[in-house]
């Protein structure tokens, strides 16, 4: 897992990490929108953003010193803000949208969490039950936003109430994605 935006990684060792990669391995690259945004504001220590360049990133993936036999993931929350060159035919051979959680993926991870103590499911069955109510899994209404949750928000809630199945249903609202407001400026 490299993070491009963390603080010393340049294009040369970018390229040098990729070279010293082992045959057959799987390499993450997470928020490949955010690595080239130029930060405005610097962090206590002067840290102002990565210093990965564009070019770098396409050189390091599918250049003259890219190696052979690796699969390469870049993840993206915006990938409307991915540059198309990086994201051609060739350099990228499959997309896939990650989406909102659904009611079977919710009812897996329940058991996973809580299974061995809910052998009869009837609190798996309360817990989905309340996030139907919540309108968690509806199909949107055409011109309404539709309310989402994700696998990561489940996770969390189950992580919060690792021994307390009655507070992750009691806490189920929490799933429901928070409206922030821009702060004044």
């Amino acid at each position: 897992m490299i993070n491009l935006s963390e603080i010393g990684v340049t294009d040369d060792k970018l390229a040098f990490l990729l070279t010293k990669l082992p045959e057959r391995s799987i390499v993450l690259l997470e928020d490949a929108d955010s690595a080239f945004v130029n930060r405005k504001r610097r962090d206590a220590d002067g840290y102002s953003g990565g210093t990965v360049t564009f070019s770098g990133l396409l050189n390091a993936l599918d250049g003259l010193s890219a190696g052979e036999e690796r699969i390469a993931f870049l993840t993206t929350n915006h990938i409307e803000l991915l540059d198309p060159a990086l994201i051609r035919p060739g350099r990228v051979d499959m997309m896939i949208r990650i989406g909102e959680a659904t009611r079977y993926q919710a009812a897996e991870m329940w058991d996973r969490f809580y299974g061995d103590v809910d052998r009869d499911g009837v609190n798996r069955e309360r817990f989905l039950t309340r996030l139907d109510e919540l309108g968690l899994f509806r199909q949107p209404v055409e011109g309404a936003t539709p309310v989402r949750t994700s696998t990561a928000a489940i996770q969390g809630l189950f992580l919060f109430n690792k021994n307390d199945m009655e507070g992750a249903i009691n806490m189920a609202e929490g799933l429901i994605p928070q409206k922030l407001e821009a702060e004044p400026q």
